[in-house]
């Protein structure tokens, strides 16, 4: 079992892509003279509970090591290589949107919090393939990212890397 934060950043392709939200969140591109727009981002927090039962292939080893100075062996039955199919489930705990433009030489950032009509639960599947003390994962959310009918039908996926 896993339990950890997740925070997606949704990074737009154009930096004066805008939300608006109301009854139903849409994206618009704005184009206004003299303005260099630098960021625009879409980012949600997530609290996640993932559950990945793994299969392990390889050695047995142990480690051998001091915590305060007593001498301890602990059995890692981890292995040289594993892989695990599982699923996990959270919950939207903050979101906000991030934009950064610049004026003649005057940077404006602005940040509104607000649910922009996302779904506040999320659940779906996640796989993961290790090596030694590296991991690799792959998720996908099953829901959608906003509720239906309040927002585009985008399914949410992350790629990731565990040290």
């Amino acid at each position: 079992q896993n339990s950890c934060s997740v925070i997606f950043n949704f990074k737009f392709e154009n930096d004066a892509t805008r939300i608006l939200d109301a009854d139903v969140t849409d994206f618009i591109e704005v184009n206004e003279p003299d303005v260099d727009y630098e960021k625009s981002k879409l980012t949600a927090a997530y609290v996640n509970l993932s559950v990945v039962p793994m299969l392990s292939i390889g050695n047995k080893r142990s480690r051998r090591g001091y915590i305060a100075g007593w001498k301890y062996k602990d059995s890692d039955y981890g292995s040289d290589f594993r892989i695990g199919v599982g699923g996990y489930i959270g919950y939207r705990i903050s979101s906000y949107s991030k934009t950064v433009v610049r004026v003649d030489d005057d940077k404006d950032k602005n940040r509104d919090k607000d649910s922009f009509n996302m779904t506040d639960l999320r659940y779906g599947i996640r796989a993961q393939l290790g090596f030694g003390d590296t991991d690799l994962f792959f998720t996908y959310d099953l829901n959608e990212l906003f509720n239906e009918g309040q927002g585009p039908e985008l399914n949410a996926f992350s790629i990731g890397i565990i040290l």
